[in-house]
């Protein structure tokens, strides 16, 4: 059996964490974990009050912040144990004992960190070879003398910039996971440090305001930009913002498709052909209004424009370190994005085991019995709709690890020799790795002509990541979900279902609720929900709009948009009460006792199991790290806590709550099922 609490590289003879003991002795593992869980916790907080600061009140004082590449890292804890996991092998001299048939990329690897780990990165420096690029690409007048506006092309320089990963003025793409992968569209963040919005930039006084004029004066400044002209440069980019801004508050990132279709048809037919021949030459779907008043505000900034993409290329090819103590954080990460396959690759040899497989494949099992409930007792659904709903689960099925196509595996790993190392040259190998970057995360629609119809989103292929997901009617969980503070085999099944049960629960949902009423029993599009049932549906939804748009982000000073969430918080909510169900389930159905006593530790398994479901969601927050929630599908971590566990009964009963409390404030609870 694989023991991993905090990494052990098995293999490599490697403990990733000195404040984690494995013990050979599974109760003292299990007791350890526990005495873990508790040290997250400010008991000197009442649960029934505020059981986020209660379970996750101490976490900020356990775990230093680490330097992530995520945008929203949903499960921090996690991903920097896979980044200890990757530091782990690039301190080995070799992986001839492990892995000796990728050798060569290996050396590769180390080459890049070592390249990154022995360059200053802290504070930004000037590169001249960024200058390079962006003079091929459109240019800089902040510093070029002889920038022609007449020959500047907005749409062009973006595209480019695209190429090196740096997503700015288009709607950004990702892709779906259907053949032949197409992209959808999603709205442009503005802004460096703090995304900004138009409220914020029309308010001096904001931090989001103050801390982005701080970053582009400081990148001015470094380049050379004399005094004078700096403020002028930076006055001028936010009046693009705001009027830029004034137009993408329209827009919410739910309905985004649907309402560039919607405002389309108000527009000429003129200014539709004029915004789709623009973007033809790039083979992309604009959002025709979006551009139609984006191209007029161009027209009449272009230094500024100019100006603003120059800045965020250059501030996006930074290491943008807090401190140089982030800098191994960062360097571990790059390499680790840029070679994902590669480690990937490493990773499943070395840690995805059988008894792991076959243990979470037992949990959903029992997470199937509970949604087969869960449905039978929809009494708003008719007989047509449930009919359909039962069939859909009954066909539901499970990828565990990652999606194997070993041919294609071998594919992307080959693309490695692709990739140029040059000896001393840090800020050229960075370019060299975000174009790489660039084509990998792309694969898929660069070569669907060459690729099998059957070929799945390449993103399945990657366990090494944390995922979980239900695509096509299949729930997919990345192998590197499958670690503490998420999953460890030897844990009881209180800390299992409450962790790792309600995130499979979470997604099990979906593919029931919102937009899996759209896909069928073998992931077609198929709306399987009747009229009638739609109206009843709709109706229970209110009540989780209504919760959750009671909650206030007072950081930010912004209302949860409850609407813009909603799918995600009728995830948590039924997620959580199916993976309780499970867990009863399983326990009854037990003739063992599965785990450590947890009266043992004065907690109830019912307490514990609702403790480990709300830790999967602790994290330290900085205002930047709200911001980036305005226009996120989930809401912030510490709401999604409140949220689903105030809609929980056996959650108060677990902790006796009394009605009326913050966390148990009326009798009725938010329910779809």
């Amino acid at each position: 059996m694989l023991k991993i609490a905090y990494l052990v590289f098995t293999s490599f003879g490697i403990l990733q964490s000195s404040s984690t003991t494995v013990s050979s002795n599974e109760d003292d593992f299990q007791h350890n974990y526990v005495n873990k869980m508790l040290s997250y916790m400010n008991q000197s907080v009442q649960p029934c009050e505020d059981f986020y600061e209660y379970a996750c009140g101490n976490w900020k004082n356990i775990f230093k912040h680490q330097q992530t590449h995520y945008k929203v890292p949903y499960f921090p804890e996690v991903n920097y144990n896979i980044q200890n996991v990757v530091e782990a092998v690039l301190e080995k001299s070799h992986i001839n004992d492990s892995a000796p048939e990728y050798e060569e990329e290996f050396q590769k690897a180390k080459k890049f960190y070592s390249n990154c780990m022995q360059t200053e990165l802290y504070p930004m420096r000037k590169s001249l070879a960024y200058l390079d690029i962006i003079k091929q690409i459109g240019g800089f007048p902040a510093i070029e003398d002889k920038w022609n506006a007449s020959q500047f092309d907005w749409l062009n320089m973006t595209y480019q910039m695209t190429q090196h990963g740096v997503e700015v003025l288009t709607m950004e793409e990702s892709i779906i996971t259907l053949y032949p992968f197409n992209v959808y569209l999603t709205v442009p963040d503005f802004g460096f440090d703090i995304t900004l919005y138009y409220d914020t930039i029309m308010n001096i006084s904001s931090n989001a305001y103050k801390i982005n004029s701080k970053r582009m004066h400081d990148i001015l400044k470094l380049y050379e930009v004399p005094a004078e002209k700096r403020q002028t440069i930076v006055d001028d980019i936010f009046e693009f913002l705001k009027e830029t801004l004034n137009v993408t508050k329209k827009f919410d990132q739910k309905h985004l498709k649907w309402q560039c279709h919607l405002i389309e048809d108000d527009l000429e037919y003129s200014a539709v052909y004029a915004v789709k021949k623009q973007f033809a030459p790039y083979y992309r779907d604009p959002c025709i209004y979006f551009y139609h008043r984006f191209n007029k505000i161009i027209e009449k900034r272009q230094a500024a424009v100019a100006n603003y993409l120059a800045l965020k290329f250059l501030y996006h090819m930074d290491a943008q370190l807090k401190d140089a103590d982030s800098q191994k954080d960062f360097c571990i990460q790059h390499v680790l994005q840029t070679m994902i396959y590669f480690f990937d690759h490493l990773y499943m040899k070395i840690f995805f085991s059988t008894d792991i497989k076959n243990d979470v494949h037992n949990m959903i099992q029992e997470m199937r019995k509970s949604l087969h409930t869960l449905l039978l007792q929809a009494d708003w659904m008719d007989a047509t709709t449930l009919k359909s709903a039962l069939q859909k689960a009954s066909l539901l099925g499970e990828q565990l690890g990652r999606y194997e196509d070993p041919a294609l595996i071998k594919r992307l790993l080959d693309e490695l020799k692709n990739l140029e190392f040059i000896e001393g040259n840090f800020h050229q190998n960075m370019l060299n790795m975000k174009k790489f970057q660039y084509t990998m995360a792309h694969y898929s629609t660069l070569h669907f002509e060459e690729l099998d119809e059957e070929t799945q989103n390449l993103a399945w292929l990657v366990g090494i990541k944390t995922e979980v997901s239900t695509v096509e009617n299949n729930i997919y969980i990345t192998a590197g979900v499958l670690q503490p503070p998420l999953y460890h085999n030897s844990w009881p099944d209180y800390i299992k279902y409450g962790a790792l049960g309600s995130i499979l629960g979470h997604e099990f949902t979906h593919g029931f609720t919102g937009g899996g009423f759209r896909l069928g029993s073998m992931g077609e599009f198929n709306m399987w929900l009747s009229s009638a049932s739609n109206i009843s549906y709709r109706n229970r939804t209110q009540c989780f709009v209504k919760h959750y748009e009671k909650y206030v982000v007072p950081e930010i000073h912004r209302r949860v948009n409850g609407t813009l969430t909603l799918d995600e918080n009728i995830a948590d909510i039924e997620g959580l009460r199916m993976a309780y169900m499970a867990y009863r389930q399983q326990n009854q159905s037990s003739d063992t006792k599965s785990g450590l006593p947890a009266s043992s530790l004065e907690f109830s398994s019912e307490q514990l199991f609702f403790l480990a479901a709300s830790q999967n969601f602790c994290k330290s927050f900085n205002e930047a790290d709200y911001w980036e929630f305005v226009t996120d599908l989930n809401v912030v971590n510490k709401y999604r806590v409140l949220g689903m566990l105030s809609n929980n009964e056996d959650f108060a009963r677990a902790y006796n709550c009394p009605l009326g409390s913050k966390m148990n404030p009326t009798k009725e609870k938010c329910r779809i099922f």
